[in-house]
């Protein structure tokens, strides 16, 4: 187990501990007769215990969506003397910075405005946001850079990064499938197809062509095959870098260009 995930596991062995404990001090302060107390106790210890379980199933998924969205923001790109091999970042699921789209264009960490809405033409609606600070580093994992940027978190599995990007950051070259220019700014909707593998299993002779030609990234680490489609709208307004994208469905690439003009239509 590398350093990343014993970080992860640690983090959340401390998370589920100091759960126990609160609501151990909880159930003590409310008197509960023992009967109850230790029957409330068991079912909390099956909920941590299920959510272990969920959470080891998709922190794989979690790091390859992180990977995609540095593939599409800054995938090779030099920045003064060092290459950006990785970004990284941390933020805690319960502390939330951001209840609204209001609340978001208010904050001037950006240096611009940033947009953004509560809820789209189709009814999708802003959950919850993220000031976040990205550190980018080389091979070496030196710090070569950093940026501040906003997640915002949508319905039906939609996020839109908001940052300022590092002088010299381009996009790398997934796939553009559509483009179209909108009062004046070009929007590029980019996709990539990922196969997820069970730890032992080998990809096929035609899946591994495409991931050599670039048209499928694979992963490893689920329980069965699956596949999924990361799907991205990006545009560049006011000095701010916009990503509009989603990993798990539930939007096609019309779709997620009309929300993307949704959001260029914003004023201030």
């Amino acid at each position: 187990m590398d350093s990343k995930k014993q970080a992860d596991t640690r983090q959340t062995a401390w998370q589920d501990e100091k759960l126990k404990e609160a609501l151990m001090q909880m159930a003590d302060e409310i008197r509960m007769p023992d009967c109850r107390q230790c029957r409330m106790l068991e079912d909390i210890h099956e909920q941590i215990q299920e959510r272990s379980r969920i959470m080891r199933k998709i922190t794989g998924k979690r790091i390859v969506l992180a990977a995609a969205v540095m593939a599409v923001l800054a995938g090779g790109t030099a920045i003064g003397a060092g290459k950006i091999a990785s970004l990284s970042s941390h933020h805690y699921m319960d502390q939330v910075d951001f209840y609204s789209a209001e609340e978001v264009m208010k904050n001037t960490d950006l240096g611009s405005t940033a947009k953004a809405v509560d809820t789209f033409a189709d009814g999708t609606k802003f959950r919850k946001a993220y000031r976040i600070d990205v550190d980018a580093k080389d091979s070496g994992g030196t710090i070569v850079g950093s940026y501040p940027e906003i997640n915002i978190v949508y319905d039906h599995n939609l996020n839109l990064d908001i940052l300022k990007p590092l002088g010299g950051m381009e996009e790398n070259s997934y796939p553009v499938i559509l483009e179209e220019e909108y009062n004046g700014i070009p929007i590029q909707i980019k996709q990539m197809e990922y196969l997820f593998l069970p730890p032992d299993a080998q990809p096929s002779e035609e899946d591994q062509k495409r991931k050599e030609e670039g048209t499928l990234e694979i992963s490893y680490g689920t329980d069965k095959e699956e596949r999924t489609v990361f799907l991205s709208a990006s545009w560049e307004e006011e000095g701010l870098t916009y990503l509009l994208f989603t990993m798990e469905g539930g939007h096609d690439k019309e779709e997620l260009m009309q929300k993307a003009k949704e959001i260029i239509n914003v004023k201030p």
